[in-house]
């Protein structure tokens, strides 16, 4: 996220192209590839408002741009506000381990709900089939429930199931 710049920023998508390291500085992606990533256009909007206050006059300027030109902002800050908005939302971070990287895993697992596995694998850049197959089968088991009590709710006047408080 820190590595995104000026340039990845299309009209309605993000162009992966890169990663960011304080050690290695910018760099290839994980994987050694560029994609790209659907773009809301909300979230295309915020990320084009942070660019334009970005005080470094250059040619592809960084978006979560730092204190100099040659360097995005330190990733501490992204981490604080994203611990900030947890907590004004009563969502307890530490308990429920939310990293940024739990967005990517959310993305996942709710658009397998609506697409394909393999779809949402390109989309989302995981090259192993098997990392991504532990989203999928997060989403299988969370849904069960959901889907056990969405079958007796359907069904159960035609099974004669009885409902019970879930």
């Amino acid at each position: 996220m820190l590595a995104v710049r000026k340039s990845d920023i299309g009209e309605h998508t993000l162009t992966v192209r890169h990663s960011w390291s304080r050690i290695d500085k910018l760099k290839s992606t994980k994987n050694g590839e560029e994609r790209k990533v659907p773009l809301l256009p909300q979230v295309r909007e915020k990320l084009l408002e942070l660019l334009s206050e970005n005080p470094h006059k250059q040619d592809n300027p960084f978006v979560f741009y730092g204190k100099t030109a040659d360097e995005p902002m330190k990733g501490l800050l992204l981490l604080n506000g994203l611990k900030t908005a947890c907590e004004a939302a009563k969502i307890n971070y530490v308990q429920r381990n939310i990293v940024f990287h739990s967005h990517r895993h959310y993305y996942a697992a709710r658009m397998v709900d609506r697409m394909s596995a393999e779809q949402v694998r390109r989309i989302t850049g995981h090259k192993s089939k098997a990392v991504f197959e532990d989203y999928a089968d997060h989403v299988i088991n969370e849904n069960l429930e959901q889907m056990r009590a969405a079958s007796v709710d359907v069904f159960g006047n035609i099974l004669g199931v009885r409902k019970k408080a879930y």
